[in-house]
C-alpha cells in the first residue's frame, strides 16, 4: 500500500500551489489596472451604484462562508468517492495521481470563487465607486485565497482514504 508522507505531498501540490500564485499575481494585476484606470471607467449615479454595491458586499460576505461550506463537502466528496471501474484494479501509485487530480480541482474551484470576489470590486470600481470598495473586496477575496490554500494535511487524508 503506497503510504502518502508530508514530503511526498509537498512534492505533489507544485500545481496547486502555482494556481494559487497565479490567482494572486491576477488579483494584484487587477487591483493595479484599476488603481491606474487602465480599465474603462464610467460614473453612475450614486443610487445605482448604492444598490450595486450593496449587492456586491453582500454577495462577497455570503461567497466567503459558502466557498468554506462547499471547501468542506467536497473535500469529503474526494475522500469517499469511488475510483471508476476502469480505476478499481490500478496501481497505489495511480491512485494517488487520482487524488492529485481530484485536490486540485477542488482547489481551483475554491480559487475561481475567491477570483468572482475580486472581480466584484473591480466591476463596481470600474462603475464609479471608490477605491475603498475595490480594496475591500479584493482584501476579502485574498483572505479567502489565504484561508482555503493548498494544505498537505487535506490531501494527505485523500490519499489515504483512495488507498484503502
Amino acid at each position: 500500500m503506497f503510504e502518502a508522507t508530508e514530503c511526498d505531498a509537498t512534492t505533489a501540490l507544485k500545481t496547486s500551489w502555482l494556481a494559487v500564485g497565479v490567482t494572486l499575481i491576477v488579483i494584484a494585476l487587477m487591483v493595479g489596472l484599476c488603481y491606474y484606470r487602465i480599465i474603462p471607467f464610467s460614473h453612475w449615479q450614486e443610487e445605482q451604484r448604492i444598490l450595486i454595491r450593496t449587492l456586491g458586499y453582500i454577495t462577497g460576505i455570503v461567497l466567503l462562508p459558502l466557498t468554506n461550506l462547499l471547501r468542506f463537502v467536497l473535500l469529503r466528496l474526494c475522500q469517499t468517492m469511488p475510483l471508476s471501474e476502469t480505476q478499481t484494479k490500478i496501481t497505489a501509485q495511480t491512485r494517488y495521481a487520482v487524488a492529485i487530480s481530484r485536490y486540485f480541482k477542488l482547489n481551483v474551484l475554491t480559487l475561481i470563487l475567491m477570483m468572482m470576489i475580486s472581480l466584484l470590486g473591480v466591476g463596481l470600481y470600474s462603475v464609479g465607486d471608490a477605491l475603498n470598495t475595490l480594496v475591500i473586496l479584493t482584501g476579502m477575496a485574498c483572505l479567502g485565497v489565504y484561508l482555503y490554500r493548498t494544505k498537505a494535511s487535506e490531501f494527505i487524508a485523500i490519499a489515504e482514504e483512495l488507498a484503502e
